[in-house]
């Protein structure tokens, strides 16, 4: 039986209990759509929108809107966070529903976190959606099933990253959670985080205030996890930053000293924070964070080759569909990327483009 969707703006009072709300999603809920995010996006100037999604059962989505004298564009922060086969009669909701809440609605950008299959790419494109680049990192990652004993989790793991945990378990790193993170636990990983490359950081990266931004609206949230990793020598070898979230544990951001003095550490590190997370939290997945598509996991040219050699040993590499992007007005759609985004592009410079 095919069910009708309808589309709204969330109420004051949905919004106040939005991360509830949004882990009652099929998707099992996202960090990307909770209220720490949506803080951090209109520090960042963004626009956002709380949508409800009403059918056989409710989705709620946190949505980036932009604005420009051609019209409106949605952003479904990795959403819709329904049911796979439920997205093209959502999507005919939103072109219908959509123009009544933001007026005249030019284009729709989705990314569900829906593994890459046949069957999956059939039903966006069947709803329309043209493949556009990933706008997440984690579009390709590495996926660890923590539904399960300790002892069977560790033997899921590579034997040579269980020699590397043990190794240095052994000869004394040590692994300390920060409850309260200060300027200097920011500073400090920021300076981190420059040590890749071979100290040049990342193309990726952006300034240092938007970080600590971010850092700060999720420990307000109480879903940040930092974690310090001490291998004898001045100051923390690793720092790792973790968002808590329905059943993801998700390893944001991190960065380590090179010349470690005890090898394995990072690694350690990441396994204490899985231990702590299956005993405190309701956290059933861990997420690495980035990795390379799985037909590329050998190829040396791909940015995240490396990182992707050591985070394999943790799990399979799991592929999610890209963003997906459904033009509703044609021309106008056409007008704002080849006359009006040039011109905000020099007004200001977004990595994200419009996002």
């Amino acid at each position: 039986m095919k069910h009708e969707w309808r589309v709204r703006e969330a109420t004051p009072d949905e919004i106040a209990g939005w991360d509830d709300l949004v882990l009652t999603n099929r998707d099992g809920g996202l960090w990307t759509q909770t209220l720490a995010y949506a803080r951090y996006k209109q520090w960042d100037g963004l626009r956002v929108r709380y949508l409800v999604m009403e059918g056989p059962y409710s989705v709620y989505s946190l949505t980036l809107e932009h604005r420009s004298p051609l019209g409106v564009q949605w952003n479904l922060l990795q959403g819709p966070g329904c049911d796979p086969e439920d997205i093209p009669a959502v999507t005919e909701a939103l072109k219908r529903d959509g123009p009544t809440i933001a007026g005249r609605l030019i284009s729709v950008l989705i990314q569900p976190f829906i593994t890459d299959t046949d069957e999956h790419r059939a039903i966006l494109s069947g709803a329309g959606y043209v493949p556009e680049l990933p706008r997440m990192l984690n579009t390709y990652t590495v996926l660890v099933d923590m539904d399960k004993s300790e002892d069977e989790i560790f033997a899921s793991f590579h034997k040579r990253l269980r020699n590397h945990i043990r190794s240095a378990t052994k000869n004394g790193y040590v692994v300390e959670r920060v409850t309260e993170p200060t300027e200097e636990t920011y500073e400090a990983m920021w300076r981190l985080m420059q040590t890749v490359a071979g100290g040049k950081g990342s193309d990726r990266y952006r300034e240092y205030e938007a970080y600590r931004q971010y850092w700060s609206e999720f420990h307000r949230s109480g879903q940040a996890l930092w974690w310090f990793g001490y291998d004898g020598e001045e100051g923390p070898q690793a720092i790792s930053f973790m968002i808590n979230f329905g059943k993801y544990l998700v390893a944001k951001d991190g960065g380590s000293r090179p010349d470690r003095a005890i090898r394995g550490g990072h690694h350690m590190m990441r396994w204490r924070a899985m231990q702590w997370a299956k005993e405190n939290t309701d956290a059933k997945v861990y997420d690495a964070f980035g990795a390379t598509p799985e037909a590329e996991i050998d190829n040396e040219e791909h940015p995240f080759y490396a990182i992707t050699q050591t985070k394999k040993r943790f799990g399979p590499l799991v592929d999610h569909v890209t963003a997906q992007l459904l033009v509703l007005d044609e021309r106008r759609y056409r007008l704002f990327m080849r006359a009006w985004l040039p011109i905000e592009w020099r007004v200001r410079r977004r990595p994200g483009g419009i996002w």
